[in-house]
């Protein structure tokens, strides 16, 4: 019985290097994989799965808004976060490259917080709202660029210099799974970084305006958090 469900819900075409010691991630990309197959099968293409991800996460967000049912905004936020699993899977799956510099899943995926986070403050319409709402975009959009700064600067001292690079190459995430500590790494990698599973918190946010805002304000500080690492990070680089 352990094999037949190691086998449906199999780990092989995880992005492993984003997971790390992520067990949630890790749970995830397993659950995702049975789904991932089916799509494969049915000939979807990766941007075809991405591009559901983001019809779902407009319907889910149009339900946040708009709807008082709180449970149809579970459902379209639940069947994006599938879909958003699903494509880089099948892409490892079918060994489908981009090939353009665009990055379509990267920007979606943007594209989709925003929208969700946008429909907290119409649903609610309070002035917290608003301010934690608008505050949260600010922050998550701010840790996405200084992010990005931070992988670029790494690439060229790596290309600089290879031993400069190693050390430069030195993730503010945390080290892999396995090992002492393991479970420290794995609690660390689940509430202090952003990845996929980070937007799980947004299924309360259907919950009420005190359950939503609080978790809203988590993924707040989570995302000035992670920026102030990577500046750190930056500032400790050469130009």
């Amino acid at each position: 019985m352990t094999a037949l469900l190691a086998r449906v819900f199999s780990d092989r075409y995880a992005n492993q290097a984003a997971i790390g010691p992520n067990l949630l991630l890790m749970m995830m990309y397993r659950f995702a994989y049975p789904f991932s197959v089916a799509l494969s099968a049915a000939r979807v293409s990766p941007n075809q799965i991405t591009t559901l991800s983001v019809l779902f996460a407009a319907v889910a967000a149009l339900a946040l808004a708009f709807d008082d049912r709180w449970w149809l905004f579970c459902v379209f936020w639940w069947l994006a976060l599938l879909m958003d699993f699903c494509d880089g899977t099948v892409a490892r799956m079918t060994d489908t490259v981009r090939n353009t510099a665009f990055r379509y899943d990267h920007t979606s995926d943007l594209f989709k917080v925003f929208l969700v986070v946008l429909a907290v403050g119409i649903r609610y319409d309070t002035t917290p709202a608003w301010v934690v709402s608008f505050s949260a975009s600010f922050f998550f959009m701010f840790y996405m660029v200084v992010n990005h700064d931070l992988v670029s600067a790494r690439k060229r001292v790596r290309d600089a210099s290879p031993l400069a690079g190693a050390e430069a190459n030195t993730s503010p995430a945390g080290p892999d799974r396995g090992g002492p500590g393991a479970f420290r790494k794995a609690l660390y990698a689940a509430v202090f970084t952003i990845n996929g599973h980070t937007l799980l918190v947004f299924f309360v946010l259907s919950l009420g305006e005190d359950v939503a805002l609080l978790g809203l304000t988590y993924f707040l500080v989570l995302s000035a958090l992670r920026a102030a690492i990577c500046i750190n990070a930056m500032v400790r680089l050469p130009k």
